[in-house]
């Protein structure tokens, strides 16, 4: 994997984070900086506890030769099946403002303007990602897991 995923005209994108040097801002703009405090997004562990992945080969995930974080992209929410089917249902064959403002009329008919819209929100939530940075650990963990290990580890949530 390559360190440094872009670097072009002061824009920087590092793929990885192999120590504390990393985690200085790089001049000019940084996509998707490192975390500032130095911590995995899943388990909140910071480099100094880390054991880092391995080189090609290493039975985890791939080639990361040495990083203790890398960057990685998640699911804002885990997909909920039930609500998959009822968006598709409902909104499957828009393809028009007019056509997006009937299905809403006809879901909030059906289910109520507030779990119409609770759906709607989560719906675009599973359908959207964002950037996390994730030790050997927590990469591997599936989004539902890796969730809630967030969950409990800022909100003391089971």
């Amino acid at each position: 994997m390559e360190k440094v995923l872009f670097e072009e005209n002061e824009i920087t994108s590092l793929g990885s984070v192999d120590g504390e040097e990393d985690l200085k801002p790089k001049g000019g703009i940084n996509i998707n900086p490192p975390p500032a405090n130095g911590r995995c997004d899943g388990c909140g562990r910071h480099l100094s506890q880390l054991k880092p992945f391995g080189r090609a080969g290493d039975p985890l995930v791939g080639d990361f030769d040495g990083a203790l974080l890398v960057k990685n992209f998640r699911w804002d929410a885990h997909p909920d099946e039930e609500i998959e089917k009822i968006m598709d249902e409902f909104f499957g064959a828009v393809s028009s403002t007019e056509d997006y403002d009937k299905a809403k009329e006809k879901l909030i008919e059906k289910y109520g303007q507030e779990e119409a819209e609770g759906m709607m929100f989560y719906h675009q939530l599973s359908n959207q990602l964002s950037k996390s940075r994730e030790c050997r650990n927590c990469i591997c963990l599936s989004t539902k897991r890796f969730y809630r290990m967030e969950r409990s580890l800022y909100w003391g949530e089971p």
